[in-house]
């Protein structure tokens, strides 16, 4: 173990250490547009909904109701489970 690893301390609470404060709300673009410009928009967004255009109404639904859950699949060769090894090489040591 060398001199700077003897020297630090690790976990707990250091000065300076984690996020910064405010830095947990994102920008939003309500945070740039008037609520007019707002209402324009949501209008204009649920007009074309209407009318078909499926990425704007995909685009509404994950608003209101949020993104649908993602499945996650996975499986090795010709769809069985995967297998895991683990070897130990001996020449390493223990």
């Amino acid at each position: 173990m060398n001199e700077n690893q003897e020297n630090q301390s690790w976990g707990g609470k250091r000065e300076g250490a984690g996020r910064p404060l405010g830095s947990v709300k994102r920008p939003q673009i309500v945070d740039y547009i008037t609520a007019e410009e707002v209402d324009k928009l949501t209008n204009k967004a649920y007009t074309m909904a209407e009318q078909g255009n499926e990425t704007m109404l995909k685009f509404i639904l994950e608003q209101v109701y949020g993104r649908a859950k993602q499945a996650l699949e996975m499986s090795g060769e010709g769809g069985l489970p995967f297998q895991i090894i683990i070897t130990r090489d001996e020449h390493q040591g223990s």
